[in-house]
């Protein structure tokens, strides 16, 4: 297992591209580090899109790579040798799903180190102590994706299809997800006022506008609500609009004291405490069920 894990890393990391790629994770968080803070005066703005247009590229990235290695591991005839050579085809799937997962890791370790480092002077002033609410599911983001392309090869085998399979994955993840962020974030309740006129003893009037709470006719109930927070947790691509929405409001004094900020940020709190557990287990779910499906495959 050990030798399998060994061969595929360094297919990984003695292949051009996939060395090209790496360079090109580095390249995305440094721009992204540099482009998605701008200040204004003395307001500073946070610029969703570049952040997610950065990301979303080295997930692509991911998605290329490793459809090439396990591709051209299918087609070239190298994992039939590791069959005949004896090695269990559980045991030859595990070693592909673990190699994809450090692999992807590494990708976003680079993005994300480099998106810190040029972006430090607004991450430490808006987040000192609360660093670890951002990284870990940022960095879990990676293994999780590189498992799920890492899965889609293995059941498709072809390469041409598993890219598209994959680029179609990233594209409806994604946009589903943000789409579900938008629809979660409405609060039960949402501040309204109405507008009286005060007459006063000369005869003259004032406007008295008075604020007051209204139910939300966007806002989810339950239990529909519980269900689509479940399966936005167990989306691989959840971080992106996640985090973005805490690093464009967290410096924008996004503290008020009315009913939907208060509801936004107790969503949002939930959400980054569960979320590196459902990453996990969605990384044993994906490995147990595309080692059961290899295994049981015809690979003559």
């Amino acid at each position: 297992m050990t030798a399998l894990i060994r061969t595929i890393l360094r297919r990984y990391f003695r292949s051009k591209l996939c060395l090209l790629f790496l360079a090109m994770s580095l390249a995305a968080g440094v721009i992204s580090g540099k482009f998605c803070y701008q200040q204004i005066q003395k307001e500073f703005y946070f610029n969703a899109e570049v952040f997610t247009y950065a990301f979303a590229a080295v997930l692509f990235l991911i998605c290329a790579g490793i459809v090439m290695i396990i591709g051209s591991a299918f087609s070239d005839g190298v994992i039939r040798l590791q069959c005949i050579h004896g090695n269990a085809k559980d045991k030859i799937a595990l070693a592909h799903l673990l190699g994809a997962l450090i692999w992807s890791a590494v990708c976003g370790i680079l993005l994300l180190s480099a998106f810190c480092f040029f972006s430090r002077d607004w991450l430490t002033k808006f987040l000192t102590g609360k660093m670890m609410q951002l990284i870990p599911p940022l960095l879990m983001m990676f293994p999780v994706w590189g498992i799920t392309i890492a899965a889609i090869t293995l059941a498709v085998r072809n390469r041409a299809f598993s890219a598209i399979l994959g680029i179609a994955a990233l594209l409806g993840l994604l946009i589903w997800g943000m789409n579900t962020e938008f629809a979660l974030d409405e609060p039960k309740y949402r501040e309204d006022y109405a507008s009286n006129y005060v007459y006063n003893d000369d005869g003259t009037h004032t406007l008295d506008n008075q604020k007051k709470l209204v139910p939300n006719e966007w806002y989810i109930p339950k239990p529909e609500r519980d269900y689509k927070e479940f399966c936005y947790l167990l989306d691989p691509l959840t971080p992106i609009p996640e985090e973005g929405w805490y690093l464009a409001n967290v410096g924008d004094n996004f503290t008020g004291a009315d009913q939907f900020n208060k509801e936004m940020q107790s969503f949002h709190r939930a959400r980054r405490k569960f979320l590196p557990l459902f990453q996990a287990v969605t990384i044993l779910i994906l490995s147990a069920v595309s080692t059961a499906v290899f295994k049981r495959r015809n690979l003559k």
